[in-house]
């Protein structure tokens, strides 16, 4: 990726656990930087639990979502911030629910980077498939889209919640190598490094 200052942006990723619930705290979240002229130019969204995502604006943001198409919970979702054009790539491989949930955007930041944005979640409650299912399931459909991603011939960013611990992707035989090796295959570099998610006795990169 270019890192011309140009092409430099601000990108936070959120599992909302119910986009309705926390969505006072997501604007006032977003007020709060844009008040110390700190704009943050995108906020993903897994687990946004939405159907309708109309009711869920934000000033000077656009909203973007995909959910499912029946039952409760999952779903993700983008704000981008109207200083930058977007338009949402829709095709049936970016969403099987349950399995693989994505929105994914065609976007301009601020007329000067194109790039595509990948809002994911993998859920891992299915009824029927054991864990280990689910997750083949999962990189399966990943390397689908990965490979349709890869002929648009733009950067991707991924950003959201894979239910896979990347701080373990040391150990050979765990999941979270192997998603790892597939993003690696097709040119992807993780970023982050440091615990996104803490409590009193784990951490975790997820």
């Amino acid at each position: 990726m270019n890192c011309d200052p140009q092409n430099i942006f601000s990108l936070c990723s959120l599992n909302a656990q119910s986009l309705h619930a926390k969505f006072t705290e997501i604007k006032n979240f977003i007020h709060t930087l844009n008040v110390d002229h700190q704009v943050l130019d995108i906020l993903t969204i897994s687990e946004s639990w939405v159907k309708d995502f109309s009711l869920y604006n934000i000033d000077n943001y656009n909203l973007f979502g995909s959910s499912r198409p029946s039952g409760r919970g999952g779903g993700t979702a983008i704000y981008i911030h109207n200083s930058s054009t977007a338009k949402q790539v829709n095709n049936p491989i970016f969403f099987v629910p349950n399995i693989f949930e994505a929105t994914v955007l065609e976007g301009n930041l601020k007329g000067k980077f194109k790039f595509l944005l990948v809002s994911i979640y993998r859920p891992n409650n299915h009824e029927l498939l054991s864990t280990g299912a689910q997750i083949e399931e999962f990189l399966l459909q990943l390397e689908i889209c990965l490979n349709f991603l890869d002929n648009k011939k733009k950067p991707v960013i991924f950003a959201g919640d894979f239910n896979l611990d990347l701080l373990k992707s040391n150990d050979v035989n765990d999941s979270s190598t192997k998603l790892l090796e597939l993003f690696m295959i097709f040119g992807y570099i993780q970023t982050i490094s440091k615990a996104t998610r803490i409590t009193n006795n784990s951490f975790s990169i997820i």
